[in-house]
């Protein structure tokens, strides 16, 4: 990640590749300019008006003001971005990947209250639910995972996983089919829920085709995770909602948030655990570091890092124009004028004015 942040800036590799050219250019503008206007003794004075716009003000400010303003900003989110590389990489993303946690943080979530039925004990049931919970890699896994230590429950062997599309899981546990979802994908599964017991907001496990257990969530919204589901509805962030917890479905989220969900896009749990599942490349990079859960930084993090990418292009393309249009313009200013026609109160206006909307755009991106 440090050395990613020190790698050069969109400016420097545009300048590194264009100075060469710039100079000879400079060079031979100025011998042009000298012998059109016969002032021999000026040739340095020339060479130095023309060569004068070649590193912009623009230049310069491009992407380290931008990056100020997007650091400062991050820092506050509790987040840090990669330098240069870290903010390209954000800003060319076209969507966002968001998990469990995002939406609702490890300390949101809490297991309310367990209804173990006649049958089995309930530490058979709680390392049954547990287990399954915990294969699925849900955002209740801590939860349940928690639950099992306090009950000195041992974790148990799940064969044959499979989740599926209803919003539930099924495995092989010792022997036993275990069913875990939500009320609605016990009932496709043949399993009876009474009707007094059929909450939206309850984990349920049946094993051997029996409902055995009851557990009840309670999900607490956030103010920053609302928020950033407020931002991403009126964003071309794309959000892809890898969620595993099948309690978390569309309505839940906007009963929870009160926010329409309607442009959110939830995948079929297969693609949700393809996406969530998968692991860095070798030749995966580190763009940003977050120090919080929860969907607030993750998002505050992806609209600035747009908006600089998208400010850092502008002042990287005006800092070149700068330079090339005025080695033409000071050079034909010469010609036309004399060895006088460009001062340096003339170059200092030129360059402050290239400079101005490349200030606005950094400004704008901390907005």
């Amino acid at each position: 990640w440090l050395r990613r942040s020190e790698e050069p800036d969109a400016a420097e590799n545009v300048f590194s590749s264009l100075a060469p050219w710039l100079i000879a250019a400079s060079l031979l503008l100025s011998v042009i300019a000298t012998a059109v206007t016969r002032s021999w003794t000026s040739f340095f004075r020339v060479l130095a008006a023309i060569s004068s716009c070649c590193a912009p003000f623009a230049a310069f400010l491009a992407c380290t003001l931008p990056y100020a303003v997007l650091a400062r900003r991050v820092f506050r989110a509790g987040a840090a971005v990669a330098g240069w590389p870290g903010i390209r990489d954000i800003g060319r993303s076209q969507r966002l990947v968001v998990t469990d946690t995002d939406l609702f943080p490890s300390d949101s979530v809490s297991i309310e209250s367990i209804r173990i039925l006649d049958g089995l004990q309930p530490d058979r049931v709680i390392s049954a639910a547990g287990s399954l919970i915990c294969a699925s890699g849900s955002g209740l896994a801590p939860n349940f995972l928690e639950l099992m230590r306090k009950n000195g429950c041992s974790m148990l062997r799940v064969e044959d996983f499979c989740c599926h599309e209803g919003g539930g899981l099924t495995s092989i546990i010792e022997g036993q089919e275990v069913i875990c979802g939500s009320a609605g994908f016990m009932r496709l599964m043949g399993i009876m829920i009474p009707q007094k017991l059929a909450s939206r907001s309850s984990v349920f496990i049946a094993i051997s085709g029996v409902l055995t257990g009851i557990f009840n969530i309670s999900y607490e919204p956030t103010g920053p995770v609302r928020a950033a589901l407020a931002s991403l509805l009126h964003s071309n962030r794309n959000p892809l909602f890898a969620v595993r917890d099948f309690l978390v479905t569309p309505l839940m989220l906007r009963q929870k948030y009160r926010l329409p969900t309607d442009g959110f896009d939830f995948p079929p749990f297969a693609r949700r655990y393809e996406v969530s599942g998968a692991e860095p490349g070798e030749d995966s990079q580190i763009s940003a570091l977050l120090s919080r859960e929860g969907l607030g930084s993750f998002v505050e993090v992806a609209d600035c890092g747009r908006k600089a990418y998208i400010a850092s292009a502008l002042g990287t393309i005006l800092g070149a124009l700068c330079a090339v249009v005025g080695v033409v313009l000071f050079f034909i200013l010469i010609v036309t004028g004399g060895v006088g026609a460009v001062t340096a109160a003339n170059a200092m206006a030129y360059m402050l004015l290239w400079t101005a909307p490349v200030l606005v755009a950094a400004i704008a991106s901390a907005v």
